[in-house]
């Protein structure tokens, strides 16, 4: 096997799908029994331009180069991953967002993102249904909403017609092996009996990606020590990380649903916009320095849905499926206000997400170690469906393939450097 990729989410899929076309034998390991059950599973299915990520890191790139890829992509597979480019409003209700629109319309421009400013009438007349009281609109007309599950999934299914990949669920990496002399990864997993070898592994772990890379990088330092003692030994999975350079701290995102079938019996068709839809774009908060807010859209069925909130929390697991009843009724608050014609309407289900967050990290984390053909990509967060193609197209040019092609050359320039490459 050329390449094991750790982790089912959306990066690691589009991954397998980058390396399989382009004739690398690849295998993807999901440690759950389906693929996309951790953070890739509760996404909020929109796809981004790009326009508010800093100028000049990763996640601007990745997330620019993965928008132009991907909207390509959904063009050709309209008939099987649902999308729609609704765009985006990010509407201004007082005289502070006003003056913050300004400095987002700078961040885009810089970004060579295109947005405009509209009159609140204009708005108006695009969402009837929104409340009143706006003194001013910045448009993003890219922004796009997506089935966040068949997007990923569809990357899976071109990646196996290749005939070079594989996908193997309930395989956690529970331990790893670097041979040093014949170059190679073994790779095991407690609920397997076989083993695994490659030659690559790529660390898309997400919520547990700081555990994985821990496991690799103690399985490089096991090689070495065997190496001047003559010892031999395997690099067990940690309990905690240690010293593989970052943590994750799961970040909590709850999300509403209003279902279109409920909201037209409670509401009526009357009071719907003129294309028949109670809510026709994306509706953006302006953000402030510590959060980017709740947002009120469409979903690509046409459902209203209202979400994320942001709670940083210590378990990587869901202990409280379903949100707080303070957190329903703050989700419930925001519609209200943004939707006022839904204040009597029942929301038709809740769902969470877990975003793979790295405290004080300002960008993403991707590293490699060509001595030991190990990469980690990690600390993708709200940006992942939208970054997934451009992310794996410079995962795997820059640190798979032997030599980057220079289109990633130029794009990647202040990464590159920073490698000394």
């Amino acid at each position: 096997m050329d390449v094991a990729i750790i982790g089912g989410g959306v990066v690691g899929c589009a991954l397998l799908r980058e390396l399989s076309m382009n004739s690398f034998n690849c295998v993807l390991l999901e440690k759950s029994p389906v693929l996309l059950t951790g953070a890739s599973g509760g996404n909020s299915g929109i796809v981004h331009t790009g326009f508010d990520t800093k100028p000049g890191t990763l996640e601007s790139s990745c997330v620019k180069r993965g928008f132009t890829l991907l909207t390509k992509y959904l063009e050709e597979h309209s008939h099987d991953v649902p999308a729609k480019n609704v765009g985006a409003f990010m509407v201004a209700w007082n005289q502070n967002d006003l003056r913050a629109l300004d400095e987002v319309k700078q961040k885009a421009d810089k970004n060579n993102v295109r947005v405009y400013t509209i009159t609140p009438q204009q708005l108006y007349k695009a969402e009837p249904n929104l409340a009143r009281g706006c003194v001013g609109c910045l448009v993003i007309p890219g922004e796009t909403v997506v089935d966040p599950w068949k997007l990923p999934m569809a990357y899976v299914r071109d990646a196996i017609q290749t005939g070079r990949a594989t996908v193997k669920t309930d395989w956690e990496v529970t331990s790893a092996e670097w041979d040093g002399v014949e170059k190679k990864w073994t790779l095991h997993s407690k609920k397997q009996n076989k083993p695994l070898h490659c030659r690559c592994v790529v660390n898309c772990g997400g919520l547990w990606g700081d555990k994985v890379a821990q496991l690799l990088a103690d399985a490089t330092q096991t090689q070495q020590q065997q190496q001047q003692q003559g010892t031999s030994r395997v690099a067990e999975h940690p309990t905690t990380p240690s010293d593989s350079g970052f943590c994750i701290r799961p970040r909590r995102g709850d999300f509403l649903v209003y279902k279109q079938e409920h909201i037209n019996a409670t509401v009526g068709v009357s009071n719907n916009g003129g294309d028949g839809k109670l809510l026709s774009h994306i509706v953006l908060p302006v953000p402030t320095a510590h959060t980017k807010g709740v947002l009120v859209y469409p979903s690509v069925y046409g459902d209203v849905v209202v979400g994320p909130t942001a709670v940083d929390q210590h378990n990587k697991q869901l202990p409280q499926p379903q949100p707080a009843q303070d957190v329903i009724e703050a989700l419930e608050r925001v519609v209200h206000q943004k939707l006022p014609c839904l204040k009597d309407a029942q929301y038709s289900f809740t769902y969470t997400g877990l975003r793979p967050a790295i405290p004080q990290a300002t960008d993403y984390h991707v590293v490699s170690d060509r001595s030991c053909c190990c990469v980690t990509v990690a600390g993708i967060r709200s940006t992942g469906v939208t970054a997934s193609m451009g992310m794996c197209e410079c995962c795997a040019d820059v640190h798979v393939y032997p030599h980057p092609t220079q289109h990633l050359l130029n794009m990647y320039t202040h990464w590159l450097n920073s490698f000394g490459w």
